[in-house]
């Protein structure tokens, strides 16, 4: 491997793991204290049932009182109703 290609890796690793140096563990682009889902991906910070975590991470979303099944939000905070399929 040459130095150049060396390089390219250090350099794709630290742009992979720069924003978790920086207070930003889930690089979403918001420092951890103003995110509300630090560890997942939620750039939108949607928060359905307003309680103040983020959909992304928050294992009740519409706050039923029932978890919801793997998968139902996306990395966006988006709804992915294709999980609801078969759940009961």
């Amino acid at each position: 491997m040459d130095g150049k290609r060396i390089l390219e890796i250090l350099y794709n690793i630290y742009n992979i793991t720069a924003c978790t140096f920086k207070n930003d563990y889930d690089c979403d682009g918001l420092d951890n204290p103003n995110d509300n889902c630090p560890n997942a991906y939620n750039p939108s910070q949607k928060d359905f049932d307003h309680d103040g975590i983020g959909d992304a991470c928050d294992n009740d979303v519409d706050n039923d009182g029932a978890k919801n099944p793997i998968g139902i939000v996306d990395e966006n905070g988006n709804f992915n109703i294709s999980a609801l399929n078969g759940w009961s």
